[in-house]
Parts: structure tokens; sequence; C-alpha cells
């Protein structure tokens, strides 16, 4: 099997995906980090959940992006557990900070 997209995190400065062609880069979200543990499985379940359900690409690394950075302001590894309708709060009130989050480029 070939592999879609290559994913790597980027701490506070969000995330990046290749897939051979092009490279897909979101912004970090501007946060007071408390306690990064769980942050990586928060971003990694988030994004694969959000495929799951068909989300395009670029919105979905957003998202675990957003989830992960709203989970490192919480103390302790599952003190960051929120439903969707708490990330999309959350990361829509921090959006204004990060406009044009979501940037391409070719490899």
């Amino acid at each position: 099997a070939r592999l879609s997209w290559v994913v790597r995190t980027l701490a506070g400065d969000g995330a990046e995906a290749s897939n051979g062609e092009a490279i897909l880069r979101t912004r970090g979200y501007p946060v007071n980090v408390v306690d990064v543990t769980g942050a990586g499985d928060t971003f990694g379940g988030t994004l694969t959940w959000c495929l799951s359900r068909g989300q395009v690409f670029a919105e979905a690394l957003d998202f675990a992006v957003a989830a992960a950075s709203r989970s490192v302001t919480i103390h302790g590894p599952r003190g960051g557990k929120a439903g969707v309708e708490e990330v999309s709060a959350w990361r829509d009130a921090a959006r204004p900070a990060v406009s044009g989050a979501i940037a391409a480029r070719p490899v």
C-alpha cells in the first residue's frame, strides 16, 4: 500500500504534511502552555477521526492542530479531552490570531 500523506507536528508552529507532490502546512494556535502530555496523541487521534469521517485533508489537519493546541492549555493527559463542538468553538475563537492558517506549496 502507498502512503497518501506523511504528517509531522511542529509543536507550537502547527503541522505539515506531504503527499510527494505538495507540502501542506497549518499554523499553530497561540496558547499558554500548561502541560504538553497527550498533545501528540490528541493530534493523531483527532486527525484519524476527522479523516475517517471523510473530512477534507487540509481541514482535518487544521482541526487536529486546534485540538492539540487546546489540549496543552489544561493540566494532565486527559485534561484536554473535548468533543467536536468544544474544539470547534475554541478554534473559532482563536482563529483571528492565525488568519491564513492553511498554505500549500509544491514539493
